[in-house]
């Protein structure tokens, strides 16, 4: 017959089972217009990672995509949704234990599908996590990107500046998304928004900018050691023409 203490311990690692369980994938309603969906998932072996199933994507929608995988020796492979392939971005960043970066599927049909990151290598550990977007444009929606690591210390309210990203089209949204290794929320940059927060990842977005130059900054919460930050600008619909491929001025860390 058990004893109390070992049932407690065993209560104990139950609940850890739960919890590690359910951070494995995540969904949920966005809380911002624009934002429809999120969704999050994590892989800890093999060489892909899933956003899991994407329900009731609407037509005509973008899906951002981020992602972050450790060892930082990993190398992205490609993305895919729908059975096509989306986007990547021309930064990545593989500072401290991750390598991280950012994809765009645009024009989404009426399905139901999953996200899926394959990197060049083994995940010890790799998370990804995608908004569906309603409004952005139906063609390329990529409109300047960069990608940053910021090691702190454990002090709150330190800045962590994604790097300059260029906006060449009026109107568009800048979001940054923040992967935070230790689960600490940051806080937004000035004149930003949040989109959401689920399992170590939190976005936050502004809306109708002017073309020009952006470097989204959010500030740490206490004890944040490890933050990836990841930034991009987006052309909305009937925000103006886009640019001709190859055109993006894209600064800042990356390779």
């Amino acid at each position: 017959m058990f004893s109390s203490n070992v049932l407690a311990r065993l209560a104990c690692l139950l609940a850890l089972w739960l919890a590690s369980s359910a951070a494995m994938a995540a969904n949920g309603a966005c809380t911002v217009g624009g934002c429809i969906k999120y969704y999050q998932g994590s892989s800890f072996s093999g060489s892909t990672v899933s956003s899991g199933t994407l329900t009731g994507v609407g037509a005509g929608h973008d899906l951002r995509i981020f992602y972050c995988g450790s060892p930082n020796t990993l190398v992205i492979s490609g993305v895919t949704a729908q059975g096509g392939t989306a986007t990547l971005a021309s930064t990545t960043n593989n500072a401290g234990a991750d390598y991280c970066g950012m994809a765009y599927y645009p024009n989404t049909t009426t399905s139901t599908t999953a996200v899926v990151a394959t990197f060049t290598g083994t995940c010890t550990n790799c998370s990804i996590y995608v908004e569906e977007w309603a409004g952005d444009a139906t063609s390329s929606v990529a409109d300047g990107q960069n990608a940053a690591y910021v090691a702190l210390g454990s002090g709150a309210g330190q800045n962590m500046p994604c790097g300059n990203i260029t906006t060449a089209t009026a109107g568009d949204t800048v979001e940054v998304a923040v992967y935070q290794v230790q689960g600490v929320a940051p806080t937004a940059p000035s004149g930003y928004l949040a989109s959401n927060a689920v399992a170590s990842w939190y976005g936050f977005y502004q809306t109708s900018v002017a073309a020009g130059t952006y470097n989204p900054t959010p500030t740490s919460g206490a004890s944040s050691f490890n933050n990836f930050i990841l930034c991009g600008g987006y052309v909305v619909a009937g925000g103006g023409p886009s640019l001709p491929a190859g055109s993006l001025n894209l600064m800042g860390v990356g390779k």
